[in-house]
């Protein structure tokens, strides 16, 4: 394109060479250069066409046919100028009414995304704070479980006590429910100290002082200690006799079978023990988590909650500018019932019984919420009292299920009145719609709608 331009100037006598005017030959001056290469035409050509047009002006005047004249006064150039100002106007105007088009067009697109860019910055924004409130809370779990294990207590390893093994060939069987249960309970058997076996007079002594309440070496204890071996002696001398004609294989026998049953006896009462120990165990463990993990986790939740409402104020602002506007309808426009269903999102064809049984259903799941939001609030701040009845309790939630049903069961009979009161009340409108109009047919009034 340079070079054809150029050999089309060059022949007009431009002084410059080809790299020169390669230099020049850029942007708007690159199209007026080609605009000037096509339209000059030079001395000789131009000399020709006055030649030529002077020829055809004497012609003109010595012939006698009627012919338009070559030229043209002032008036017809201005005439001419002037229409064709009206056309560039025309089409001026045409391409200036289009960029103002697009122009509107790419402002409106550009606010549309302008609001969608400020509603993800404020996501974003709301994301990381989230981020970084859940990123502390598993600091302070973490945190939390290392001073739990700081402030637990070391078990000091106790030494295994020697028992004696009983000399018996008689195996018992236990119904084992668990057997990690059954390890447990013989591990901690084995840290029990043996319990002494204490002769029949003494146990007898200490029995009797257990029923008196008194103490082992009371007077009265004695008394009635004097009296029992007494009486066992004379019972004794009594049946002595018949005693001896007892057969020797069945006394045996009644003494192994008394020794079974103490054995047995004595490994429940170690089990007992066990288990009591683990028990005592477990729950101090638990107490000491509950005094100490508890107040962190209620403070920690107190946190989450208040600084939480500016976030809920931030998430209502972003849906309410992202929330399409509305046209703004007059309260009285619409009935009772359509203002139920239009807050219960419901369509304007649902019925009443429809209605009614969203509404108890979405009244139902509000009880819900607030039991279960009132029970772990009161979980957290106050903890029952140990000494609780669980009969009370039973008693106190029966009475509170009554209180909400009775509760519930108002709220429905009132807005079932309240459907029916509207239901009655659009009928007798549409009677009263119905005798207007039947009587501006009858008089002959239009009418106003």
């Amino acid at each position: 394109m340079a070079e054809s331009s150029y050999a089309a100037l060059s022949a007009l006598g431009v002084p410059l060479t080809l790299e020169e005017y390669k230099t020049i030959f850029n942007g708007p001056l690159a199209e007026l250069l080609t605009f000037l290469s096509q339209h000059l035409v030079g001395r000789q050509a131009a000399a020709n066409v006055r030649t030529t047009l002077l020829l055809a002006q004497e012609a003109q005047a010595k012939s006698r046919l009627k012919q338009p004249a070559t030229t043209r006064s002032r008036a017809d150039k201005a005439v001419a100028r002037l229409s064709a100002a009206k056309t560039s106007f025309e089409v001026f105007s045409k391409e200036l009414e289009e960029i103002q088009k697009k122009t509107q067009t790419a402002t409106t697109r550009l606010t549309t995304l302008q609001r969608e860019l400020d509603t993800k910055r404020k996501t974003l924004l709301l994301l990381n704070v989230l981020k970084a409130k859940h990123q502390i809370s598993v600091l302070r779990i973490e945190a939390l479980t290392r001073d739990t294990k700081a402030l637990k207590p070391p078990t000091p390893p106790q030494p295994l006590p020697t028992l004696p093994f009983p000399n018996s060939n008689t195996f018992i069987t236990v119904p084992r429910t668990s057997h990690t249960r059954d390890k447990l309970a013989d591990l901690h058997r084995l840290f029990l100290p043996p319990k002494p076996i204490h002769e029949p007079q003494e146990r007898l002594k200490r029995a009797i002082a257990r029923l008196l309440d008194t103490d082992v070496n009371h007077p009265d204890t004695k008394r009635v200690l004097e009296h029992c071996l007494e009486y066992l002696r004379n019972h004794s001398a009594d049946t002595g006799d018949a005693g001896k004609r007892l057969d020797p294989r069945t006394l045996d026998a009644k003494a192994q079978s008394n020794r079974d049953k103490a054995l047995k006896l004595q490994s429940l009462i170690d089990r007992y023990t066990a288990l009591r120990l683990v028990c005592v165990d477990d729950l101090a463990k638990l107490s000491h988590k509950s005094t100490t993990a508890l107040p962190a986790l209620r403070q920690s939740l107190i946190e989450a909650a208040q600084a939480a409402k500016g976030h809920i104020d931030v998430l209502r602002k972003c849906i309410a500018v992202a929330a399409p506007d509305k046209p703004q309808e007059k309260f009285g426009s619409t009935s009772f019932a359509s203002r139920i269903k239009e807050a219960c999102g419901m369509h304007e064809s649902a019925t009443t019984a429809t209605v009614l049984e969203h509404i108890e259903r979405a009244i139902r799941q509000s009880h819900c919420r607030e039991d279960l939001l009132r029970a772990s609030t009161t979980a957290l701040v106050i903890p029952p009292p140990p000494s609780l009845d669980i009969a009370t309790l039973l008693a106190t939630k029966a009475a509170h299920l009554r209180t909400t049903q009775a509760a519930h069961e108002r709220e429905v009979d009132l807005l079932t009145r309240k459907a029916a009161k509207a239901d009655a009340g659009l009928a007798r409108a549409a009677d009263v719609d119905a005798v207007i109009a039947n009587w501006r047919k009858v008089v002959g009034v239009k009418s106003r709608d």
